[in-house]
């Protein structure tokens, strides 16, 4: 009660924090404690480095953005879309994990490729 008499009534972020997308995106608040978008994202991040997700956007970023300002990174096998910075701070970003192919992958990609080549070839 103190402090809010001090400087002002604290406000409560009524937004969630992490909202998934699809399977690999998620649109989340800077706000969110970097051990918890480690473990959410599947990826690891250097969670004894920053507290905030925002902590380690601005750092790869290498500065603090303006308000309304917009970019994009990749880190850490994240593609990262800042789309809000409000009060210098990040209120929105949509995050996709980048999944590396694994070679069966690959084949198999490679296999539909050519099974469907020489599908057309027989036409």
């Amino acid at each position: 009660d103190l402090i809010e008499q001090l400087v002002g009534e604290l406000e409560e972020s009524e937004e969630e924090e992490v909202v998934q997308r699809d399977p690999d995106t998620w649109e989340i608040s800077g706000l969110l404690s970097l051990r918890d978008a480690q473990e959410q994202f599947g990826v690891e991040l250097p969670v004894d480095e920053y507290d905030t997700f925002g902590g380690l956007v601005f750092s790869i970023y290498g500065s603090i953005p303006d308000d309304g300002e917009t970019f994009e990174l990749e880190t850490h096998s994240l593609h990262i879309s800042v789309t809000q910075i409000t009060d210098h701070r990040i209120e929105k970003a949509t995050v996709r994990v980048i999944r590396e192919e694994t070679e069966d992958e690959d084949e198999e990609k490679g296999k539909k490729r050519r099974d469907k080549d020489k599908e057309k070839s027989e036409e």
